[in-house]
């Protein structure tokens, strides 16, 4: 399957990227998460299919992350009450990590399905995808199955490639992308995995353990990513790809053949 990605902006023509694997994020709105940290929306389109990106990068100090979090807990206008129970439990618990991964998630979520509403004009069968990382929380809304990953660029090592890349994807890639630029090699490691990621998640797959199994590739200008079941059922996906603040996004685009 072969995407032609179209990136609009306002008031712009539409502008093909056909034959490209890389995302072009065009920025379509920002909104503060509690005064202090900015959730950035992004649109990406192809010519049948519609995305919406939104992005926040996580909080580095200890001590604001507590006082988001706090102040979350109290937010009766965004959360319900078995949301700010839930807050409270993880502050209480002294989990700032895990409680901030939780209210930026589902504040993306939760205003991210009115921008996607607004910028598509879709309203119904919307899927989303979640993905968390140590710099940001990311959520896709589509209007077809998609799986987003983020991931810290870092070096993977030997023993990471024998377990997870047993089929040699990590030096396939490199050699295919470097028909528009030459990613290092923790870059293309950190790629398959984020591509490998994300597409378990557009095909609705929650077991990470079958990671290894998911083969990566180029072809005719894409990065495609393919699993083969014990049953024989073949899935596959076309994967965009985006290095982005040391860091990789990889968005998975699944449609079901035929």
């Amino acid at each position: 399957m072969s995407v032609r990605a179209l990136i609009v902006g306002p008031g712009e023509p539409a502008m093909s990227i056909q034959g490209t694997p890389f995302i072009d994020l065009q920025e379509i709105g920002v909104q503060a998460v509690y005064e202090t940290l900015p959730v950035k929306f992004y649109k990406i389109e192809n010519l049948t299919h519609r995305v919406i990106i939104g992005m926040a990068n996580r909080v580095q100090d200890k001590a604001k992350l507590e006082r988001i979090t706090r102040v979350a807990g109290s937010d009766q206008e965004t959360w319900d009450s078995s949301e700010q129970e839930a807050i409270g439990c993880m502050v209480a618990k002294k989990q700032m990590g895990r409680a901030e991964e939780w209210i930026l998630s589902r504040f993306i979520k939760k205003r991210g399905m009115g921008v996607f509403r607004n910028v598509t004009g879709i309203s119904a069968n919307t899927f989303t995808s979640i993905s968390h990382s140590t710099k940001a929380v990311v959520v896709s809304f589509s209007d077809i199955p998609a799986g987003i990953d983020h991931e810290v660029i870092e070096v993977r090592g030997t023993g990471w490639a024998r377990k997870m890349d047993p089929g040699g994807d990590v030096a396939r890639i490199m050699e295919f992308l470097s028909a528009w630029q030459r990613p290092s090699a923790p870059e293309a490691e950190t790629m398959t995995w984020a591509a490998k990621e994300a597409a378990l998640k557009a095909w609705g797959i929650a077991k990470t353990g079958l990671v290894p199994r998911v083969r990566i590739s180029g072809h005719e200008g894409q990065v495609v990513a393919r699993l083969v079941t014990d049953a024989g059922d073949e899935r596959g996906c076309t994967i965009l790809l985006r290095s982005i603040e040391g860091c990789v996004l990889a968005l998975a685009l699944y449609e079901e053949a035929g």
